[in-house]
This record gives structure tokens, sequence and C-alpha cells, in this order.
């Protein structure tokens, strides 16, 4: 799954103990919550049918990486169906470039959610107008479609898209969709929430009669640093589990406890009922 590397900067081997990098989870945890965040998107519409794609590598500085099998729903998605090759060879192309970019990308999630597709169509993208935008700012990279991403040889090009804004966290790939980056599967996650709602923000003032607020570039830049001195930096840092992350995370395991209590509690209706019926079939004519 590796691609030319004529354009990307080789990955540099981390130190280990124990067979595991510092502070990289094993990797039971780590196909758990790769599998938990295509069941958290899925749940807030981000998904596409079987199509996009998450992905985390095995361990740091690896060229190799779990991702979607590419043959079911997100919200079905559990650790044994992950993959370390996709039968969709366009999440191959794409997150084979993305991990070739950059040794600190750990975690990626692309998506073609609605919001996000929209603005990767206008010609100006992402605006920054609103607080949620300020975690983006300056960050951001563009990569043009090429059509389906099943050429190798574009894998160069979206890597050096990636390695020319210094410290991007998110890829727009323009009239396609969108890429986070993440340290983790937790913080990549979330900067997919705050992308998509930043988007969302901006389609609808866009939609609106009023005149679009603007704050100022250094206003940006001040609100921006913030974000990174924060101790609610997005997902799981350098063993900082941050708010979001741990947060979605229990809410994911809520949300499924309690449909697994309505289906059981529905089969036991279904078998009550059958009971009766047969009771039913005992009484005198």
């Amino acid at each position: 799954m590796t691609i030319d590397t004529a354009q990307a900067p080789p990955a540099k081997k981390a130190k280990t103990e124990n067979g595991h990098a510092h502070g990289f989870p094993s990797p039971e945890q780590l196909k758990d919550d790769l599998a938990a965040a295509h069941r958290v998107l899925a749940r807030w519409g981000m998904d596409e049918l079987i199509w996009n794609h998450i992905s985390a590598r095995t361990a740091p500085g690896s060229q190799d990486f779990w991702i979607t099998p590419g043959d079911r729903f997100w919200k079905r998605m559990q650790p044994e169906h992950l993959v370390c090759s996709s039968s969709n060879e366009t999440a191959d192309v794409l997150h084979g470039a993305f991990y070739q970019a950059r040794e600190d990308i750990m975690a990626v999630v692309h998506c073609h959610a609605p919001a996000i597709e929209a603005v990767s169509c206008l010609e100006g993208g992402l605006q920054f107008i609103s607080q949620t935008s300020a975690l983006l700012y300056d960050r951001v990279a563009y990569h043009d479609w090429e059509g389906l991403s099943l050429d190798r040889a574009e894998g160069p090009r979206i890597a050096a898209r990636v390695q020319a804004v210094p410290r991007c966290n998110t890829l727009i790939m323009r009239n396609h969709g969108s890429a986070t980056f993440g340290r983790t599967v937790g913080e990549a996650v979330v900067l997919t929430f705050y992308l998509n709602r930043a988007c969302e923000v901006q389609l609808k003032a866009a939609g609106s009669t009023g005149k679009v607020s603007t704050p100022s570039t250094k206003l940006f830049e001040h609100a921006a640093s913030q974000y990174g001195a924060m101790d609610v930096r997005p997902g799981a840092i350098d063993g900082n589990p941050g708010c979001e992350w741990p947060a979605m995370r229990e809410w994911l395991r809520e949300e499924e406890e309690a449909e697994g209590s309505s289906a059981s509690l529905l089969a036991e209706l279904k078998g009550l009922r059958e009971e009766v019926k047969g009771l039913r079939g005992l009484l005198p004519k």
C-alpha cells in the first residue's frame, strides 16, 4: 500500500518499550477506537453508504495502517472488520499519501459530509468567520479534484499539498470532500466534527440576508493560539485524553446499550406474544 515517495520525506521509527511505542495505544485499543470512530460519525450522518474511510497507523513510523474495509455500513463497524488493505483502492491511494506526507499523522478521517462537500465546491473554500473555524485557522490545505483517486501517481501530489502548509490538520479536496489528520484517532474525529460545524455555519451565514461580520486576521491568529494551548485540545494527545473524544465514546456506549436493551425487550415481547397464542389454542372452543 506504499506510494512513490519522491515528494514525501521518509518516516522515522519511534522508540518502543515492550514492543509498543511510547504513548501509543495497544493494537486492541487502536482498533477499538477506530471502529468506534466509524459508528460515531455514522450517527451524525457523516457516512456515505459503504464509502469514505477512516484509518490509523499500525505503529509510529510504519507505512501500514488499519482502515475501513469498504464492504459494510459504518454504523456496523467492529474492530474485527478493519483491514490492512481496503477493498476500496481509492482508500489505499489517499491514505498512503497522507501517511507519507508527515510522520506525525497517526490517524485520518476522510469523508463526504454534505456541508463539507458543499464548501469544497466553493471557489473560496472554507471561510474563517466563526469561533469554531479558529481551530483550523492557517492549517487548511487544498487539493484539486483529479477524478476518482485510483491512480497512485496522484499520491505524491496529495502529499506535497499537505506538506506545503505547516501544521496542516485538514485537507479540503476540492469538489470532493475532506481529510482531517490527528495524532490519535480521537483527534482526527474531533477535527472532522469541528470542520463540519464550521462549514455548516458558513453555509447558513451565506444564506442569510444579513451582512457577514468577518473577524480580523490578528484576532484569528490569537484564537488559534488559544486553542493550541487549551487543555481541551481535540482528542487524546500525549497522554491527555482531552474532553471530546472520551465524551463521544461514553455517549456511543450509552446509545448502543440503550438500543441493545430495546432490542432485547422487543424480543421478549415477541416471545410472550407467541406464548399467548399457544395458550389460546388450548382454551376450549
